[in-house]
């Protein structure tokens, strides 16, 4: 299933106007949450689903329908009702104006307060959280850093898909202006 435009455009925006959070820096997001596919019925090998894929643990808190009828709603549902409703409540912990600092509230909201540098380590190899997200830790170095994040970012924002997708919301607000995807106002001297 593709992103339905122009009502995941406007999506974004809603998420935009009412989070902060850009399109520049969902979209990123996005995809690296669903393997380069933007398949809002996409589940990976951990029962984790949809566009920012919702693990099993998470699910509840946001999501009151079965996954097979959630994995059924289209893109722009799932980003304007409880996709926006989770990044809501990972605000609590500061705002959030970078892909690299989405994608940490990604990984566990509480991680925007343990987490605020670059250098800073998300997690630490052995443990769960190492395992399900080792493939962010390119080097092999057995901590997976938001630098790690900020890298894979970098690499989803280039991806011609994700180029695509931030140029068609960018068209729909031609006022509007992309930031930085990556490091975004979080990071503005990296």
């Amino acid at each position: 299933m593709a992103l339905d435009w122009p009502a995941f455009g406007d999506a974004l925006w809603k998420v935009s106007d009412q989070l902060g959070i850009r399109p520049e820096w969902q979209i990123p997001v996005i995809s690296l949450e669903t393997g380069g596919t933007f398949d809002p019925a996409i589940v990976n090998q951990n029962g984790c689903v949809g566009i920012n894929q919702f693990c099993p643990e998470t699910y509840p808190g946001y999501v009151s329908v079965p996954v097979s009828q959630y994995r059924a709603w289209p893109a722009r549902a799932q980003l304007s009702g409880p996709v926006l409703a989770y990044w809501r409540d990972a605000l609590r912990y500061g705002p959030i104006l970078s892909a690299t600092r989405l994608m940490l509230a990604q990984l566990g909201q509480g991680l925007l307060a343990t987490a605020p540098a670059l250098d800073s380590v998300v997690f630490r190899s052995p443990s769960r959280e190492y395992a399900q997200n080792a493939g962010l830790d390119t080097a092999r170095k057995g901590t997976i850093t938001v630098q790690d994040l900020a890298n894979a970012m970098a690499r989803q924002a280039s991806a011609p898909a994700v180029v695509d997708a931030i140029a068609r919301a960018y068209a729909m607000r031609p006022s509007e202006r992309p930031r930085d995807p990556v490091y975004g106002d979080d990071f503005a001297t990296a």
